[in-house]
């Protein structure tokens, strides 16, 4: 019961983060990006550096991509919640998300952007959301057979 109240506060606190202002360009007077352009513009641009081929990936473009992916690894991580048998892969998920968040950070910064509260409500949704993984009593990941 605790892991079920405790996914749904980490996802209210996700989509909350969606509607509050995200980002900030530092060297402008713009108003701050609510989360939801910030994540429809991570994952369309990186579609777009994509489609112009991996020869001409520059090193903030694979930062770009790996930032853009998190919400749709957050979708497949909540499809696969409720099955223990996924556990294994929910906890590749969570690694892949964990290097996202990273890359987020480090792109943002790099591109002189400042982050404001809903990328940290956006953060901490996530965090608390992958946190229902640590200490499941009487649970254990299912090895691997080989």
């Amino acid at each position: 019961m605790r892991r079920r109240i405790q996914l749904v506060v980490g996802f209210a606190v996700y989509l909350i983060a969606f509607f509050l202002p995200a980002v900030k360009a530092t060297d402008g007077d713009v108003a701050g990006l609510q989360g939801w352009v910030c994540a429809a513009w991570s994952l369309v641009l990186s579609f777009a550096v994509l489609r112009g081929g991996l020869q001409s990936l520059k090193p903030d473009h694979f930062l770009l991509i790996l930032s853009g992916l998190v919400n749709p690894l957050m979708v497949v991580y909540l499809g696969l919640w409720a099955w223990p048998r996924f556990a294994r892969i929910r906890m590749g998920i969570g690694a892949a998300v964990g290097a996202g968040l990273v890359s987020s950070w480090v792109y943002l910064v790099t591109q002189k952007f400042a982050l404001l509260a809903g990328h940290f409500l956006w953060v901490a949704g996530i965090l608390i959301i992958l946190s229902t993984e640590i200490g499941r009593p009487g649970k254990r990941v299912p090895e691997v057979e080989r």
